[in-house]
């Protein structure tokens, strides 16, 4: 496993999340989706991969 590969696979996931616009703070720090349609791109190609994490984060290599 990669060193830092969790942590930077949670951050992404966690920047990608949707910002709810009835969060003022979120909004405010995050800024509207509309303002951020990467976040929607990554979501997607988290979702498409997602099956592909959980291999790279253990020590055992991936069965052949």
């Amino acid at each position: 496993m990669r060193s830092g590969l969790p942590d930077l696979v949670a951050v992404a996931a966690e920047l990608a999340e949707p910002v709810d616009p009835e969060d003022e703070h979120a909004v405010r720090l995050r800024e509207p989706d509309a303002d951020q349609p990467e976040r929607a791109l990554c979501r997607a190609v988290l979702a498409a991969h997602a099956a592909l994490v959980p291999p790279t984060m253990c020590d055992d290599p991936p069965p052949a």
